[in-house]
């Protein structure tokens, strides 16, 4: 029965923000443009801060409720499990990057670990965002902000007690995200990788 948290979590990953709204609003299929994925960071280059910050707040957000409605379901129907927070975000995260209606082909995932922050407390989300921000503003890659946010996340897996089984779905996130990123990476060597100042500049 513990799966049903990673089944419920994978179900709310498979609402791709990114592509929906590229479809309704601007008749484009966003994985058609830019780095080819349905994701946040995607979204703001090639749409622009605006609708990147829509679509990151919702992928965010679909996280915090499938977790909500994961503990819901635990409190009157399911086992409880220490871990079950980080198996719904693994749902979530996988659920995002690979949707089956999709060809299994969606984003990075990175706002849905900002939304596991989020089901953490206040602190790691706090931490998150001004992590990523900062880090993002001062090299200028969405991609390496990424990976400190997912350095925290892990941070706050261990120091928060969440225990053995959620500390190695928090590295095994990370490195998910680690190969998802491998391409933005050696864009960045040889300098073909787009920088966050050119997407802001967009409206």
């Amino acid at each position: 029965m513990i799966a049903f948290y990673f089944i419920v979590g994978y179900l709310f990953g498979n609402f791709q923000t990114a592509y929906l709204m590229s479809r309704y609003l601007k008749h484009e299929d966003i994985r058609e443009k830019g780095h080819g994925n349905s994701g946040a960071s995607n979204a703001v280059v090639n749409y622009g801060w605006k609708f990147g910050f829509v679509v990151a707040l919702v992928d965010i957000l679909k996280v915090y409720v499938a977790v909500k409605l994961s503990k819901y379901l635990m409190g009157v129907y399911l086992p409880s499990s220490e871990y079950m927070l980080h198996l719904c975000g693994l749902g979530v995260f996988l659920g995002h990057s690979h949707p089956f209606y999709m060809g299994f082909r969606g984003g990075k995932g990175t706002a849905c670990i900002v939304g596991i922050l989020l089901s953490m407390g206040t602190v790691p989300l706090i931490a998150g965002v001004f992590g990523i921000s900062i880090v993002t503003f001062l090299t200028d890659y969405i991609v390496i902000g990424t990976f400190f946010l997912n350095i925290i996340f892990i941070f706050f897996t261990v120091n928060l007690g969440y225990g053995n089984v959620s500390v190695a779905i928090s590295v095994l996130i990370f490195s998910i995200s680690l190969i998802y990123h491998l391409k933005n990476y050696r864009r960045i060597l040889n300098g073909t990788e787009k920088r966050l100042s050119g997407s802001l500049k967009k409206k």
